[in-house]
């Protein structure tokens, strides 16, 4: 099981040489693409946490660090299905969208030839993301309904909700296929649109005899790069949050488009229940993630999971992995995770995506380590909703020893998911360093390392590389290359 978030955007602005925003980097969202040993891949419940626990030491400081892992492993996870949906796409065709996928504007291209070069780098966003629609369209059953929505400064109704099985799908991607940008974005105006269109469904639904053969699962997919100039940015959180109630149980996944993606904007946004993104990186790796990935996207399993520790001897510094981490302080010992859909499932592997990472540290006044050795009982205590409004709660009790002052993972995933927020800690601080820089007006900003950031990452390199072979996952070459590209920016 996992929260769907990716890092695209920071993946395809690195590549080209561009330093992103912070918010492109996430351990939710690098999470979201690995397989994680948490010593079972098999679960009786909708949700379970199998736990782990780790001590390591950090390579920039030194310092023994101790950590707990909670596996996310559920009934649902493997299984790659979904309940029928009413579907609303929303696509953005503001004059934003119009330019070059690879950048905000022509000129970013050093080398002119290759601005006016024809082909795949010359594609605008509104051209990858009617590849995107079309796509969709052709992934729908003929038992779900489908509403396409189109908005700039004002909206548009390309397709009203209806039953696919009504509609001749050649004659809509070709409508799709000659939509064109331009103009302002209001955001807003497309995202009520989309949610009264569901609602208005869902109330024809309850009213009608049959019920129980009607789709239920209500979903909007916003295509846009999500840079609003019209209409309120705050009221699209505020939308978003009363659609997902339980009487109408409308939910969001935010389909990212280009290199000035506001991932700030839409971190914020898939906080709501039920919502997710993923950035579109290529239209092959789209289609990847259609293949593999749609039917979990599009199908929460629980809802506000939570995970609390009572410990009288250590509390929680800091979380990785869920969209509440707060990596400079954890307040309290709670681990939220608004949304968790099912994941993919290799035996030999783990589970993809299915870990959120917990550092511990000693409470005040610290139990003596001698009286501590043979481990102390804490109390795990996990809640959650399932789909139906239906609260869970289990309680637990498990061992853990704080007086070890030497290396040990309990389980590969840990040791995997303890680099991994590593390493998205030392990225994310040079984004944030390099960004002090950006003024209002950029959109791109060049990446250009200064010296004692290089020297961080050739630090960090060494662990890594160490890591990467104790852990002989070949997927972790792709985080290699993001360090490079940063080293010799």
């Amino acid at each position: 099981m996992s929260m769907k978030k990716d890092i695209g955007t920071f993946k395809m602005n690195v590549q080209q040489g561009y330093a992103p925003k912070e918010s492109t980097m996430s351990c939710e969202g690098v999470f979201a693409k690995y397989y994680f040993d948490i010593g079972k891949t098999q679960a009786k419940a909708l949700l379970e946490t199998p736990i782990m626990s780790a001590c390591s030491t950090n390579p920039m400081n030194g310092q023994l660090e101790r950590f707990l892992g909670f596996g996310l492993v559920g009934s649902e996870d493997g299984k790659s299905h979904r309940d029928d949906l009413n579907l609303v796409i929303v696509l953005d065709i503001s004059g934003s969208m119009s330019e070059p996928f690879t950048g905000a504007k022509l000129d970013i291209f050093e080398d002119k030839k290759l601005a006016e070069k024809p082909g795949p780098e010359q594609k605008s966003k509104i051209d990858v993301a009617k590849f995107c629609v079309c796509e969709i369209i052709k992934k729908m059953k003929k038992n779900e309904r489908l509403g396409i929505i189109l908005f700039n400064s004002t909206k548009q109704i390309l397709q009203p909700l209806r039953d696919v099985s009504y509609l001749k799908i050649e004659d809509l991607l070709n409508k799709v296929s000659e939509i064109s940008a331009n103009s302002g974005t209001n955001m807003q105006i497309g995202f009520e649109t989309a949610v009264q269109m569901l609602k208005d469904q869902v109330e024809e639904d309850t009213m009608a005899k049959a019920q129980e053969d009607f789709p239920k699962n209500n979903r909007i997919i916003f295509l846009t790069d999500a840079c609003p100039n019209i209409g309120e940015k705050l009221m699209l959180k505020d939308i978003a949050t009363q659609a997902a109630k339980d009487e109408y149980r409308i939910y969001t996944t935010y389909i990212g488009i280009g290199l000035d993606f506001n991932t700030d904007l839409v971190n914020e946004l898939t906080k709501v229940q039920g919502s997710n993104y993923f950035s579109v990186q290529s239209e092959k790796d789209f289609i990847k993630t259609l293949t593999e990935d749609f039917n979990y996207i599009v199908t929460p399993i629980v809802f506000d999971a939570q995970v609390s520790i009572e410990s009288g001897s250590f509390e929680i510094e800091k979380t990785f992995g869920s969209p509440f981490d707060d990596e400079e302080k954890h307040v309290g010992p709670l681990l939220k995770m608004e949304t968790i859909i099912a994941s993919d499932i290799k035996p030999e592997l783990g589970v993809k995506g299915g870990i959120v990472l917990a550092q511990v540290k000693p409470k005040l006044p610290q139990v003596p380590m001698e009286e501590n050795k043979k481990g102390e009982s804490i109390k795990i205590i996990l809640s959650y909703k399932e789909k139906s409004g239906a609260c869970l709660r289990e309680v637990k009790e498990v061992s853990y020893d704080m007086s070890k002052k030497e290396e040990f993972y309990e389980t590969a995933g840990i040791r995997k998911a303890i680099l991994l927020s590593r390493y998205v800690t030392l990225i994310r601080g040079i984004l944030k360093r390099l960004n002090a820089e950006r003024s209002k007006e950029e959109q791109l900003l060049k990446m250009k390392a200064y010296d004692e950031m290089k020297e961080e990452v050739s630090q960090f390199k060494k662990y890594f590389l160490s890591e990467m072979k104790a852990l002989n996952d070949p997927q972790l070459n792709e985080e290699l290359d993001s360090l490079d590209c940063i080293k010799y920016s």
